[in-house]
């Protein structure tokens, strides 16, 4: 795009701020991931002032940028001006591609490039934009059965509409919500539907006292956290960053589990937890069944678990295990574990189920939290292993809880 044209679009785009834009319009700190694989490549970047679209204020930060390599390594600190445009260049020496930090703090920032180019968004790094956006492209690697989207629009009164299209164009899943508190809209991916691209749009609400304006957007991540303006450079950049998975349990048949136990035994005479764990029909995340989990707790119960052990599953290698989980919001810990065939148990810190819904549940083996028992080699060793589900319970926790689990996958 000649500068000239750059110039037109961002001033079409500018005008029409809070509104819906092609680009989406950056605050605050948003990475820009730029391909480098066939030589050097520039950003334009224009900043426009938190003024251009609320007259009443406007605040004094000034643009900058940072250049940082593929290694991690800072190439260059870069200061713009306020309502100026620059190009920001990104050598060859980056690596295969560079980053851009762009920080163009309580005001506005566009990006433009003919060089492929995605926008960071990750639990850690999230797309921080400002007055929605028509469409963005993501990849959706092979083996994913869902996907979600997260977003928080922390400020009262400021909302969303997030419509999430199939690579058909077709809608997947559309959700209002003023996203007060950061929430997940979760996607199914039919077969045949993965290992291509899908896109997402930030709409206005349709709610009349509701707007589109600041809000922090991410993936779920497997994912590749990238977005991307244009849906041709979605997979060719995506692919370094995405988990492919191997299916590994559908639960479409008889149930995987083969034990299960609460971590604390309690003693006879006293209210006794229970559970019930079986297939069943009620509430899948694909195809017709999933695993319904339910856990029961006497009151006033400090600590307890509840240890959901699978058959030994045919698996020479895991690096990384996948799982869908229907949450409830309980804050209760989950810890993900594969027992290898040396009974050398590796453990994997999950998280808290804080959202409400079908979410997707990662374990990274690579980094465990811990290690015991077994061979002692620290390595996950087939030809079997087993995959345990660990849901935590403390004080103040709900006594009664529903889970519903699906979709296993592992991989390399």
């Amino acid at each position: 795009m000649d500068r000239v044209r750059s110039i037109v679009v961002f001033t079409m785009l500018l005008a029409a701020m809070p509104a819906v834009a092609v680009t989406p319009v950056l605050r605050y700190t948003t990475y820009l991931l730029v391909d480098t694989t066939a030589g050097p490549a520039s950003l334009t970047m224009q900043s426009r002032s938190y003024g251009t679209v609320h007259g009443d204020f406007t605040y004094g930060d000034q643009p900058s940028y940072r250049v940082i390599g593929a290694d991690g390594r800072q190439i260059e600190d870069v200061d713009g001006q306020l309502a100026g445009e620059m190009d920001v260049a990104v050598p060859a020496s980056a690596g295969d591609f560079g980053l851009v930090e762009v920080r163009p703090g309580a005001n506005y920032a566009l990006a433009e490039s003919d060089r492929p180019y995605g926008i960071v968004a990750t639990e850690h790094a999230p797309m921080n934009c400002v007055g929605g956006f028509e469409r963005l492209y993501f990849f959706v690697p092979r083996g994913h059965t869902g996907g979600s989207v997260y977003l928080h629009a922390f400020s009262v009164g400021e909302a969303g509409r997030v419509v999430v299209h199939d690579p058909d164009g077709n809608v997947a899943v559309e959700v209002e919500d003023d996203f007060n508190e950061p929430a997940a809209v979760s996607f199914t991916v039919p077969e045949g539907m993965d290992g291509r691209t899908w896109s997402l749009g930030l709409l206005k609400p349709e709610r009349e006292d509701w707007d589109v304006d600041d809000c922090a957007l991410w993936l779920s991540p497997s994912l590749s956290g990238l977005l991307f303006t244009n849906p041709d450079w979605a997979e060719r950049l995506s692919a370094p960053f995405a988990t492919s998975w191997t299916p590994v349990l559908d639960f479409e048949g008889d149930s995987p589990v083969q034990t299960i136990q609460w971590s604390q035994k309690v003693a006879d005479g006293q209210p006794q937890p229970t559970w019930d764990v079986a297939v069943s029909g009620e509430n899948p995340h694909s195809g017709a069944q999933s695993l319904r989990v339910e856990m029961d707790l006497p009151e006033n119960v400090a600590r307890q678990e509840l240890k959901l052990f699978t058959v030994p599953l045919p698996i020479e290698k895991v690096e990384k295990v996948c799982l869908w989980l229907y949450g409830d919001g309980s804050g209760r810990k989950l810890m993900l574990r594969v027992r290898d065939s040396s009974l050398e148990h590796h453990y994997y810190a999950a998280g808290t189920i804080d959202w409400v819904g079908w979410g997707e549940l990662v374990g990274d083996f690579t980094h465990p939290s811990d290690i015991a028992g077994g061979d002692e080699n620290k390595r996950i060793d087939g030809p079997t292993v087993s995959v345990v589900l660990q849901i935590g319970h403390a004080a103040g926790q709900p006594v009664h809880s529903v889970y519903y689990v699906d979709d296993l996958g592992v991989s390399p």
